[in-house]
């Protein structure tokens, strides 16, 4: 099973399929940095509780900003994807069918 997590910049992380009325926020550093704490504690407590084997995360380098630099940088299950938008695509593919074979 995959979970799916959106980091919105105005509802911070949010579940796929919530519905959320039209905004019109740009994710900036200071706003990055206003979700973090909220981000840190909501992925910790994610973390705990739910025991995931992997954790992929995907996003500009202002949205990665809003994480916790313990999160995406602990190694463990989190894997960040890098470069451009067709190496990250790729990388997801990757990741998805890892699940499966895993």
């Amino acid at each position: 099973m995959v979970d799916i997590k959106v980091l919105s910049a105005r509802y911070g992380l949010i579940d796929a399929g919530d519905r959320i009325p039209y905004y019109d926020q740009e994710m900036t550093r200071m706003r990055a940095a206003q979700l973090q704490q909220s981000i840190s504690r909501e992925l910790a407590k994610l973390l705990e509780t739910c025991n995931y084997r992997s954790v992929y995360c995907d996003g500009s380098s202002t949205y990665l900003q809003a994480f916790p630099r313990r999160f995406l940088d602990s190694g463990g299950p989190v894997e960040v994807a890098k470069g451009r938008i067709g190496e990250r695509l790729g990388s997801l593919k990757r990741w998805l069918v890892s699940l499966q074979a895993g």
